[in-house]
């Protein structure tokens, strides 16, 4: 499946960013409010400048995961992800290797498409570009049934990983999924 007429996919500049962090908090309400409440989405939302110019600078400072955005022909950003190579990875967010999924080169970190852009190859698009082929794995939320089967589409099955999450995610665990 190719992308929509007039949608293209780019590495994430300075004035995208405001638009894929948009994109990304869209996402993370319609994912993550039954566990982390309306109220912890609200000062997310509310921190939008500050995330941005976090986000801004690290880009700048080549700190921040690789990124991609899906951008409509008028640069409207419609879709956002992220990751590449475990190494570079690990190095960036200063995570241990243990977490790594057996020969696993790659991981998808960020992965979200505006609800009305769905079903349209932007994720798949968005996932080629942050790992490519690449031997790879993902972290997600148990019970997300729907990016689960996206998942599974695109060759990842779920290994047996399993993480709980901080304890403002009231009780929500991540699973490990993994491509060979």
């Amino acid at each position: 499946m190719g992308l929509p007429e007039g949608v293209r996919i780019e590495a994430l500049r300075r004035e995208w960013v405001r638009g894929a962090l948009l994109v990304k908090n869209a996402g993370w309400w319609e994912a993550y409010l039954p566990w982390l409440g309306e109220e912890y989405l609200r000062r997310m939302d509310a921190g939008l400048e500050r995330g941005v110019a976090g986000w801004t600078r690290a880009l700048d400072a080549g700190s921040l995961m690789p990124t991609w955005v899906a951008l409509t022909a008028d640069d409207t950003v419609v879709g956002v992800g992220a990751g590449g190579p475990v190494e570079a990875l690990e190095a960036i967010e200063g995570r241990l290797a243990g977490e790594r999924a057996p020969g696993v080169t790659h991981e998808l970190g960020v992965l979200y498409v505006e609800a009305a852009w769905r079903g349209r190859g932007i994720a798949e698009a968005l996932t080629a570009a942050a790992i490519g082929e690449h031997p790879s794995h993902l972290w997600v939320l148990e019970e997300n049934p729907r990016a689960q089967a996206f998942y599974a589409k695109a060759g990842f099955v779920a290994d047996g990983g399993m993480e709980d999450l901080p304890a403002e995610w009231n009780g929500a665990r991540e699973i490990r999924m993994v491509r060979a």
